[in-house]
C-alpha cells in the first residue's frame, strides 16, 4: 500500500547512499557543543564527523517514525504531533520536543510582534512602499 507520504519515506530509507555526499551542516557548530559537554576545545575532525553522523541518523530515525505515523493516520503531510507521538514512550525526549516546539512558536510570535512594532514606529516605510507600486 502506497500512502501519500511513501515517496518521502522511501527517500528517508534510501538516504544512506546520499549520506556520503551530503553537505556537512553541523560541522561548524558541533565543536563548541562538544566542548560544552566536556570534550576538548579542539576536537579531532573524525570525532566531529562521528557525532554529526550520529545526530543526523538519530534525526532521520525520528522523522521517519513521524512520517510513518502520518501515513498510518492517512495524513497528507507530517505535523509536529506525528513526531511527538513517535517519541511519546520516551518521556525525557517527549518533554524536550514539546518545549522546543513551544519555544519555536514563541519565537515566531515575538518576531511578528517586533515587525508590527517597527511598522508602527516607522510609518514612512509604508509610504515608500506605496510609491514603489
Amino acid at each position: 500500500h502506497q500512502g501519500p507520504l511513501s515517496r518521502t519515506t522511501t527517500m528517508a530509507q534510501n538516504n544512506g547512499t546520499q549520506n556520503r555526499t551530503r553537505k556537512r551542516t553541523l560541522a561548524n557548530d558541533l565543536p563548541l557543543m562538544m566542548y560544552g559537554f566536556g570534550d576538548d576545545p579542539n576536537p579531532e575532525v573524525k570525532s566531529i564527523e562521528l557525532v554529526e553522523n550520529m545526530v543526523v541518523e538519530h534525526l532521520r530515525d525520528i522523522l521517519k517514525a513521524g512520517i510513518e505515523r502520518a501515513e498510518w493516520q492517512g495524513m497528507s503531510s507530517m505535523e509536529d504531533l506525528c513526531i511527538m507521538m513517535s517519541v511519546r514512550q520516551d518521556r525525557k525526549r517527549y518533554t524536550k520536543l514539546k518545549n522546543l516546539i513551544a519555544s519555536n512558536e514563541e519565537i515566531k510570535t515575538v518576531k511578528e510582534d517586533g515587525k508590527k512594532t517597527i511598522e508602527k514606529l516607522n510609518p514612512e516605510n509604508d509610504k515608500d512602499k506605496d510609491k514603489d507600486k
